[in-house]
């Protein structure tokens, strides 16, 4: 929890001064400079290999990807891309997680020492997601009942792809 609270507050100390929002793009590229050192496949271990194959199959769902859906955004930092949340997100949330940043201690090393460590950090995000919109999904708010019910999808989405990927391990 503290390692992911430092994660934030670096990504968040990059950002400029400014009333401006901070592109999903620039965000994302902010967390892979945290993680500088980043291993080419041949580098990783094979459950390695497994779980970076886990996470870029969730970041071409077409819930993230596709110009023709409604875009979720479960892979950038929610404190950093959406400020104006921070106060109540951190009253609910105590181990913010997103997809980037978990591919980005994949890649970096010494963060996972199993596929289990890995894959529970994939849950913590969706687990985030759906813990944060669950009021809001209650009450009938739009955005919080389709973010509620995406990350239970992209849940249930991730047990299959970790079936799938790390069976053998």
């Amino acid at each position: 929890q503290q390692q992911a609270n430092q994660n934030v507050a670096a990504i968040k100390a990059q950002e400029p001064v400014s009333s401006e929002p901070v592109p999903t793009s620039e965000i994302i590229e902010r967390v892979k400079q945290f993680y500088k050192l980043r291993r080419t496949t041949k580098n990783l271990e094979p459950w390695e290999v497994a779980c970076s194959r886990i996470v870029s199959t969730l970041l071409r769902h077409p819930w993230m990807s596709s110009p023709n859906s409604p875009k979720f955004v479960f892979h950038a930092p929610v404190l950093v891309l959406f400020p104006e949340i921070a106060a109540a997100y951190t009253q609910k949330i105590s181990k913010p997680m997103d997809l980037t940043t978990c591919e980005a201690k994949l890649l970096h090393g010494g963060y996972y020492h199993s596929f289990k460590e890995f894959v529970d950090d994939i849950v913590v995000v969706f687990t985030n997601a759906i813990t944060f919109n669950k009021a809001g999904h209650e009450e009938g708010d739009p955005t919080s009942s389709a973010y509620y019910e995406a990350a239970q999808h992209l849940l249930f989405y991730t047990r299959l792809l970790s079936l799938e990927n790390l069976s053998g391990f």
